[in-house]
């Protein structure tokens, strides 16, 4: 449980700090954008670190967040806490949309892939052998 509260954490910080560090301008102007990542290579440098930091921590919660629901749908036990804070990041993304919504949908599309990705199908008995 602690462990997935530090995710939640370290998720929306990391997602702040990405989007604080990485600014999208509108109109968008591509040539522009990639002239202030240039210009600024630390700061791009550190805004790759977070988001990496960042999808991890909530790739895990997402995983775990379908693992949890597939066995709540096969009637199998479930810690009904652990379940909640899975959940819990929907909250977080959804904060986070309101401080960046581009940012936030690269941050956040990441993180599904990453996290339906590691999920073994055949571990939780989703496909029947």
């Amino acid at each position: 449980m602690l462990k997935k509260i530090f995710q939640l954490v370290t998720g929306l910080i990391c997602g702040y700090l990405f989007i604080k560090w990485v600014p999208i301008s509108f109109p968008f102007d591509f040539s522009s954008f990639l002239v202030e990542l240039v210009l600024e290579p630390v700061t791009f440098f550190a805004a790759m670190v977070v988001l990496i930091i960042g999808f991890i921590a909530n790739a895990d919660l997402i995983h775990d967040g379908v693992v949890l629901t597939f066995k709540l749908l096969k009637k199998e036990e479930i810690n009904i806490l652990d379940f909640a804070l899975s959940y819990a990041l929907v909250a977080v993304f959804l904060l986070l949309f309101k401080v960046g919504f581009v940012q936030t949908a690269v941050f956040f599309c990441l993180s599904l892939i990453y996290g339906i990705i590691s999920i073994d199908f055949k571990k939780i008995n989703f496909i029947e052998k």
